[in-house]
C-alpha cells in the first residue's frame, strides 16, 4: 500500500502542476517556450496525422508545435487566437502548406464552430486547448496504470466480487483536460458505472475525494455518502464501511426498475451525465461589473465590499425589494474575482432549521442504520480549508433561524479574530476538533418589513457589520428603465407614485424606513408594460400594503388605487 500511496502523490504532483498552468498565463506559456526542442520533434510526429485525419483543434496544437519548433517569436495567447480564427474561417490560403488532405478537410468541416466547447472554459480557454502539451500519451499511460492498480486494490482490501472498473485520467471525460484522476468500481452485471451506484475515489491535487455515487442521478448516493481524505488508507476505511451501502443501494435500484414499466426508447431524451469531481466552471468578473448591474453608487458599493473585508462577517438589512440577496452574490464575485459557484454556499434560515442541518447530526439512511451526517457549514468549511482564496457563504433570511440553536458552540468561531486552528474546539455530535478558517467570508440577509422575526440578539450584532439597503429609484434605475424601451412619461410616473407611496411608509409611526416599498419589484419588466405592472401592484405590492395597514384597511385600499390609476 506504500507503494501505491507513493504512486498517488505523483499523480498529486501532476495535478498541482497542471492547476498552476490553468491558473496563470504567463506560467502557462512560459512553460509552453520551454519546451525542449526533442520533445517538441515527438509530439510534432504524434501530430503529424491531422495531415492525413483533419482535426481542427489538432491542426491548432500542430501549428503551434511549429511554431515552437522553428523558435519565431516566443508563443503567446495571441498567437493561438489567431491560429484559431484561421481555422474557425477556414483559410485554406494559409493552411495550404500542410498539403491537400488538410485543405479538404477545412473546407469540408460542416461543425460551425469547431472550438465552442472550449471557449465556455473561459480564462482557461488556452488550458483546455494545449494541456495536451504537457500530459504526453506516455504519462498518461503511467497513470493508467496506476489507476488500474488502485480500482484492484480497492476491490481486494473491500473483498468485492462480480465487479467492474472505470478510470478517467487528466485528459477527462470529455478530452478536454481536467484537474484530477478518477477511479469507480460497480456490479458486473450493469453495462456501465452511470446506470448504477458506485464506490469511486478522485485523486485532486491536495486532496482525495471518496465514496458513493449514484451514477443515474449525478450525485452522492445519500448525504454524508462522499468526503475528502488526506490518505488513501483513510478513504479506503471509509468505502470499507460503504460496502454494505453499496449491495443495498444497487439492490434498490434493480427491484425499483422491476416494479417500474419500461419507457419506449422514442420517449427518452438524452441526458449529458458528469462524471464526479467534475470542477464548477467560472468566468472572471470585475468590481465594475458588479457596479453595473446594480443601482448603488460606487461609493456605496466600496463600502459594503470594505465592510466585509475588514469584519468578514456582513449583514445586509433592508425592506423587501431592494435586492438584498441580489448584491449579496454580487459581493462574493467580487470578492473572489469571479463567478466560482465551487467558493460560494447559499442557504436559508428557517424555524426548523437545525444544528443537525448547519453542522453535524445523527441521521438514518433508510437502511435502518444511523449515521453521522456533516451538515452544509461544516462541509463549506472542509473545502475552505484546502485552498487559501476566498470563499464566501451566505445566508439569506439569517433573523428566521434560531441562532443560538443553529450556531451552537461555534458561533464564537465565525468572529474574524477567533479563525484558524489555534481556536479550534471540539463539535457535539464527533468530539473532532473544528474551527472556520480564516478565508470564510459570511453574508447574511435580513427583511425588515417581516413583523414575524424577534429582535436580532446582541451577540450577532457583536459578530457581524450591519448595513442598510435602501430602495433606489434614482437616476441609475431611471436609465434602466429607459434602455427596456420605456419613455420617460411612464418611467417618471412610475417613480412618482412608489416615492408617494414611500413617503407615507416612512412617515408612519407604526411603519418606517424598515416597510418601503423596494426597487426590484418593477425590474422584470414584461411586454406590453401596463398589464405587467398591474400585476406586479396587485399580486405583489397590494398584499404587502394590506398586512403593512392591517388595522386600516380602507387606507391600504386607497394607496393600491392610487398605484393603480393610469
Amino acid at each position: 500500500m506504500a507503494d501505491l500511496e507513493e504512486k498517488m502523490k505523483r499523480i498529486q504532483q501532476i495535478a498541482q502542476y497542471l492547476q498552476t498552468l490553468e491558473a496563470d498565463h504567463n506560467a502557462l506559456f512560459s512553460r509552453l517556450n520551454e519546451i525542449p526542442k526533442a520533445t517538441i520533434a515527438e509530439l510534432l510526429d504524434d501530430y503529424k496525422q491531422v495531415t492525413q485525419n483533419f482535426k481542427p483543434i489538432n491542426l491548432l496544437r500542430y501549428e503551434v508545435l511549429n511554431q515552437l519548433q522553428e523558435e519565431r517569436p516566443p508563443l503567446s495567447a495571441q498567437d493561438v487566437d489567431f491560429y484559431r480564427e484561421r481555422i474557425e474561417r477556414k483559410d485554406t490560403d494559409y493552411f495550404h502548406k500542410y498539403g491537400v488532405n488538410v485543405v479538404e478537410g477545412l473546407a469540408n468541416h460542416n461543425k460551425k464552430d469547431s472550438f465552442s466547447l472550449y471557449r465556455k472554459q473561459g480564462k482557461q480557454l488556452y488550458f483546455r486547448l494545449l494541456y495536451t502539451l504537457f500530459y504526453r500519451r506516455i504519462e498518461s499511460q503511467k497513470i493508467h496504470q496506476t489507476l488500474q492498480e488502485i480500482a484492484d486494490n480497492c476491490a481486494e482490501e473491500l473483498g468485492l466480487e462480480k465487479y467492474k472498473t472505470h478510470h478517467v485520467d487528466f485528459r477527462g471525460s470529455t478530452n478536454m483536460g481536467t484537474l484530477n484522476c478518477w477511479v469507480a468500481l460497480f456490479p458486473r452485471h450493469y453495462a456501465s458505472h452511470r446506470e448504477c451506484h458506485h464506490l469511486f475515489i478522485t485523486i485532486e491535487a491536495d486532496a482525495l475525494k471518496a465514496g458513493l455515487w449514484s451514477g443515474e442521478q449525478n450525485k452522492s448516493s445519500f448525504e454524508g455518502s462522499v468526503q475528502r481524505f488526506q490518505t488513501y488508507k483513510t478513504a479506503l476505511e471509509f468505502l470499507k464501511r460503504l460496502k454494505s451501502d453499496y449491495y443495498l443501494w444497487n439492490q434498490r435500484q434493480l427491484q425499483s426498475k422491476e416494479k417500474v414499466a419500461p419507457v419506449p426508447a422514442e420517449v427518452l431524451q438524452p441526458a449529458l451525465v458528469e462524471e464526479p469531481g467534475v470542477a464548477y466552471e467560472s468566468t472572471p468578473y470585475t468590481q465594475a461589473e458588479a457596479q453595473a448591474e446594480l443601482f448603488l453608487s460606487d461609493e456605496r458599493f466600496q463600502e459594503l465590499l470594505e465592510a466585509l473585508h475588514y469584519k468578514q462577517n456582513l449583514i445586509l438589512q433592508g425592506p423587501p425589494g431592494v435586492g438584498k440577496t441580489f448584491v449579496a452574490k454580487r459581493l462574493a464575485y467580487t470578492l473572489l474575482g469571479q463567478k466560482d459557484k465551487s467558493r460560494i454556499e447559499t442557504i436559508q434560515f428557517h424555524q426548523s432549521y437545525a444544528y443537525e442541518d448547519f453542522l453535524q447530526g445523527i441521521r438514518p439512511d433508510g437502511g435502518g442504520n444511523f449515521y453521522l451526517r456533516n451538515g452544509v457549514f461544516y462541509d463549506f468549511c472542509q473545502r475552505a480549508r484546502q485552498s487559501t482564496q476566498p470563499f464566501v457563504f451566505i445566508i439569506d433570511e439569517i433573523n428566521r433561524g434560531n441562532l443560538s440553536r443553529i450556531f451552537g458552540e461555534v458561533f464564537q468561531l465565525i468572529e474574524s479574530d477567533k479563525r484558524g486552528p489555534e481556536n479550534a474546539i471540539t463539535l457535539t455530535y464527533s468530539e473532532e476538533r473544528f474551527f472556520v478558517p480564516s478565508n470564510v467570508y459570511l453574508i447574511g440577509t435580513m427583511n425588515t418589513a417581516d413583523r414575524s422575526l424577534a429582535l436580532v440578539d446582541y451577540a450577532l450584532r457583536r459578530r457581524f457589520a450591519f448595513v442598510e439597503l435602501s430602495p433606489e429609484f434614482g437616476t441609475d434605475f431611471q436609465q434602466y428603465l429607459k434602455n427596456k424601451k420605456l419613455s420617460t412619461e411612464v418611467i417618471h410616473k412610475l417613480v412618482d407614485k412608489i416615492k408617494v407611496i414611500n413617503e407615507v411608509i416612512h412617515n408612519d409611526r407604526q411603519l418606517g424606513s424598515g416597510y418601503l416599498i423596494g426597487h426590484s419589484y418593477f425590474t422584470n419588466i414584461q411586454e406590453p408594460f401596463q398589464p405587467w405592472y398591474n400585476r406586479v401592484i396587485k399580486l405583489e405590492i397590494a398584499p404587502l400594503l394590506r398586512e403593512y395597514w392591517f388595522d386600516q384597511p380602507e387606507l391600504a385600499e386607497e394607496y393600491i388605487q392610487f398605484l393603480l390609476k393610469d
